[in-house]
């Protein structure tokens, strides 16, 4: 009875934690949250930085990202854990090979940001990001959406990108 019970919960945890997901909410509160990270971190790292090396900076985020990594296996169980295993086992080489490839990029550019902060004004890095980002994904949705592109979205962007050069100028 008890094996039921806990069985039943399980499935009732995944099917709420499935309708969180596809919230609008969370996908709004979960973009607002990174956007925040996104302004709140620089300061963190620029502060971080005028003490210690960027290096030492990466290897305690590294250390973080493990026990994270850890406290999570332990959180969603054993069961869990051997669906993980199972599916490192069924990836292949060249599946590893882009995510270690995304791995090893990340953290390189995570370095040398850190470097690189510490000889900019953070409004002004901010800025540069936000245009930046705005052309890259200008370039991304034209990949990703050509079906949905219409001449309004392109414009919009256009707008979008030109209100982001003139308010860097």
């Amino acid at each position: 009875m008890t094996c039921f019970m806990l069985v039943d919960f399980s499935h009732l945890y995944i099917t709420m934690l499935d309708k969180v997901l596809k919230s609008e909410f969370t996908l709004f509160a979960f973009l607002f949250l990174t956007a925040l990270l996104g302004w709140v971190t620089p300061y963190v790292v620029k502060t971080l930085g005028k003490k210690y090396s960027p290096l030492t900076l990466g290897v305690v985020d590294a250390v973080v990202v493990v026990l994270t990594l850890f406290i999570g296996s332990l959180v969603i169980g054993g069961e869990n854990v051997g669906e993980v295993v199972g599916d490192m086992q069924k990836m292949s080489p060249y599946e590893y090979a882009q995510l270690i490839s995304l791995g090893v990029v990340g953290t390189a550019v995570g370095l040398a940001g850190t470097a690189i902060i510490q000889h900019h004004n953070i409004g002004k890095f901010q800025l540069h990001d936000y245009i930046v980002t705005i052309l890259v994904s200008a370039i991304g949705v034209f990949i990703f959406m050509r079906d949905e592109m219409s001449l309004q979205k392109v414009i919009g962007l256009m707008i979008i990108a030109t209100g982001g050069f003139i308010f860097s100028n």
